[in-house]
């Protein structure tokens, strides 16, 4: 009886110190109290509205204020944007694959960027920032041979069909587990 009671304590008190909620993974958080201001920037604030050497104020990852003279408050960050490089990066939580990079240039078109620039945004560019511009980014000559080849336009999700894939000039398999059954059953049933 007495191991029983025992038993019935250790569990009871068990539940008094266990962890009440799980934990989440939401990444790495920085704690930034200032305000932090890009200057000098060309920025889209609408398919229809570009302001060219504006400033841009975000505080606590929400954007503040964007335009032309803007107040900056005390302690803030000013970072000058002009003339610097940018490109997309996918490095969202809900969507990490980066397949989907030439969609989001395609968005940047839709917001005012033209085709060639938004392109730009997921190569050369990107290649750029990397520092591997002189073999990557481009189909020029003499550099490495990168590319894919696609039916219908690659920034456009609805008409983007990839055929074929090129890294540093090999012919990459672009079949997959989902493609290897989409043919089995496309031909069983085509047959019947």
């Amino acid at each position: 009886m007495k191991n029983i009671l025992y038993a019935c304590f250790l569990l009871c008190s068990g539940f008094g110190f266990t962890q009440e909620y799980f934990p989440s993974n939401d990444g790495v958080k920085t704690v930034d109290s200032n305000y932090r201001a890009f200057t000098g920037a060309t920025i889209q604030i609408d398919p229809n509205t570009q302001v060219t050497d504006a400033t841009l104020l975000i505080h606590q990852g929400k954007v503040v204020a964007a335009g032309k003279g803007i107040k900056l408050p005390k302690n803030t960050v000013i970072e000058n944007a002009k003339g610097h490089l940018v490109a997309i990066q996918n490095a969202s939580k809900s969507n990490f694959q980066v397949r989907n990079l030439p969609f989001y240039a395609g968005h940047a078109v839709q917001y005012g960027l033209s085709k060639e620039e938004a392109l730009q945004l997921i190569t050369l560019n990107t290649a750029k920032i990397l520092g591997i511009d002189k073999s990557y980014g481009s189909l020029e000559s003499g550099k490495n041979a990168t590319l894919f080849i696609s039916e219908g336009d690659a920034l456009d999700m609805r008409t983007n069909q990839l055929t074929r894939a090129f890294i540093d000039g090999r012919d990459i398999s672009l079949e997959t587990h989902q493609t290897k059954l989409w043919k089995r059953y496309t031909e069983k049933y085509e047959s019947q």
